[in-house]
């Protein structure tokens, strides 16, 4: 079965951005056993003191970049308090129940050196079944305050967790389920990995911010490379472009700069703002690492919405 490219504009764009993008980006879905962090028990879970909730109006929304209007769509966060502007309940629950659902804070990439969410992008985008539509369209602000200094895992996770159940009446179960996925393997003849020189790149994260222009930074995307990159960062890129997750099978560590061949003529050669198409370009790098993808299945872990109510406005 032939890997199936989706072109997503993400990879592209400044250097900074892509780097970004392998951040945003994990792929714990299907990478074990137990595919969503299981929450807080109830009668465990701490608690906001004060919660405001509202629907938001025509006025919170700002011009996007596009010309359009778009939802302001920001978070802001301290320990202990949480302000969440013109989000859908359904973005609300993924990050509630998925990626902060046990209130631990994101596990840190070595590569980059960024915190990587235990739950694809993908992955966190189809995990909810059911629902009324109004939870993908209706938009709210949250201003919460906890009765202590908590962590934002903690606020994000848990504490939203019981604010939903009390305002929203939200009633969940989790299925499970098989999704297809690609497995990264040693092809035969073993791997051709060019292991990474020192200096190649350099490691971005909040103890080491951007000096200057960014030209080659650690498990991003800098011209006809990509410098400095893990199996797992990699694979993680891959699942951003692919039509389903990449889970590392190749055993292989260390970290490597990977040189991404040209794009192949019967590949599209460009993406949607005009930079060579990545996931093409990878594909046709693949067997000159001594890699290649195969398609497997993995049980998912999905999250069934049973019940849910519109808030009452305060």
């Amino acid at each position: 079965m032939k890997p199936r490219f989706m072109h997503d504009r993400r990879v592209f764009g400044s250097v900074s951005s892509r780097v970004l993008l392998t951040a945003a980006i994990g792929v714990a879905m299907t990478n074990g056993p137990s595919l969503l962090a299981q929450s807080y028990g109830p009668a465990v879970r701490p608690k906001f003191e004060v919660a405001s909730i509202k629907l938001c109006r025509d006025l919170d929304r700002v011009p996007a970049r596009n010309g359009k209007t778009g939802p302001r769509g920001r978070l802001s966060t301290s320990p202990g308090r949480l302000r969440l502007e013109c989000a859908t309940l359904a973005s609300i629950i993924r990050s509630a129940y998925i990626e902060f659902a046990n209130g631990l804070e994101w596990p840190v990439d070595v590569t980059t050196g960024r915190q990587v969410p235990p739950v694809s992008h993908r992955g966190s985008n189809e995990a909810i079944e059911r629902g009324p539509s109004w939870m993908d369209s209706s938009r709210y602000t949250i201003d919460a305050k906890a009765e202590n200094a908590t962590s934002t895992a903690i606020t994000r996770g848990p504490m939203m967790q019981l604010l939903l159940e009390e305002r929203f009446k939200l009633k969940i179960h989790r299925a499970t389920k098989s999704v297809p996925v690609y497995e990264l393997k040693v092809a035969k003849g073993g791997p051709k990995l060019q292991p990474a020189q020192e200096g190649s790149c350099v490691v971005i994260d909040r103890t080491h911010p951007p000096v200057g222009p960014l030209q080659r930074v650690c498990g991003g995307v800098s011209g006809d490379y990509i410098f400095g990159t893990s199996m797992a960062n990699f694979t993680r890129q891959l699942s951003a472009v692919l039509d389903r997750d990449v889970i590392d099978k190749t055993g292989i560590v260390g970290t490597f700069d990977i040189h991404l061949q040209g794009t192949p003529l019967d590949a599209p050669a460009v993406s949607a703002d005009g930079n060579p198409g990545f996931g093409a370009r990878v594909e046709a790098s693949l067997p000159k690492l001594g890699l290649k993808l195969e398609a497997a299945e993995r049980p998912g872990e999905f999250i069934v919405i049973d019940h849910v109510e519109r808030p009452d406005a305060n």
